[in-house]
């Protein structure tokens, strides 16, 4: 009897308020032990947060996403929370817009919206920083790629079509001419396309394993050169390859 005379009481006293505080419950920014303001600690939530943005070729503007768990206190939806970017090679104005920024009580989420025409081709590292008076500073790290837009990849790709085909034709002694029968001047011509159709086949299929599906394609001179040394050879031995099949 005496037991479930102090559970009761145990009960009562909780919902009166007169029980222990529970843990959080408290407003960011109030008075806390020894009159010091509540200050909220950042704990990013990784799975559920975007710190990693893959343009590839897209031009469209995307967003950076971050969600917080606040501890020891909680935010109210008018707290004042900033963020700030930073990067020693990326102009943060042209690359980054205003932030949207929803603090709710135990959580914060910002998005952080990225124009992928505001950076150069490559790989980029930043840092994002997160902070308010009722909350403590927290960094997160970010990264940002995209490719080269496809003008000079897809050139590349066409001059070393061009060129192969062109070295197959010399190499197998080919000639534009128009004397002779219709027949045989059309006969020649089919042979001269199919050996261009081929060329362009091969190397475009060079052109889209190093550069449609790569992650980051970035205009050096190494990317350049090894995608023309796989290219050239591709156009030729697939333009020679029909030329010589024709002529037997």
């Amino acid at each position: 009897m005496i037991k479930r005379l102090m559970v009761c009481v145990c009960i009562a006293a909780g919902v009166l308020g007169c029980g222990p505080a529970v843990a959080g419950a408290a407003q960011c920014g109030e008075a806390g032990s020894g009159d010091e303001p509540l200050t909220g600690t950042l704990l990013l939530r990784s799975e559920e947060s975007t710190t990693e943005l893959s343009f590839k070729r897209d031009t469209g503007v995307r967003r950076l996403i971050f969600v917080f768990d606040v501890k020891e206190c909680r935010l109210s939806t008018d707290a004042q929370v900033g963020v700030k970017v930073r990067s020693s090679d990326l102009e943060a104005d042209s690359v980054f817009d205003a932030p949207i920024i929803e603090p709710e009580g135990s959580l914060l989420t910002v998005e952080v919206p990225v124009d992928p025409e505001g950076f150069d081709a490559g790989k980029h590292p930043a840092s994002v920083t997160v902070r308010g008076a009722e909350i403590a500073p927290t960094a997160a790290k970010v990264s940002l790629q995209r490719s080269e837009s496809p003008g000079i990849p897809t050139l590349i790709f066409l001059v070393c079509a061009f060129a192969g085909w062109v070295a197959a034709m010399l190499v197998c002694g080919v000639k534009f001419s128009f004397r002779g029968s219709r027949p045989t001047v059309f006969k020649r011509l089919r042979k001269a396309a199919l050996a261009l159709v081929a060329a362009l086949i091969a190397a475009g299929a060079v052109w889209w394993a190093s550069y449609v599906e790569a992650e980051v394609w970035e205009l050096e001179l190494e990317t350049a050169g090894v995608m023309a040394i796989a290219a050239l050879p591709a156009a030729y031995g697939a333009a020679i390859q029909v030329l010589r099949e024709k002529k037997a």
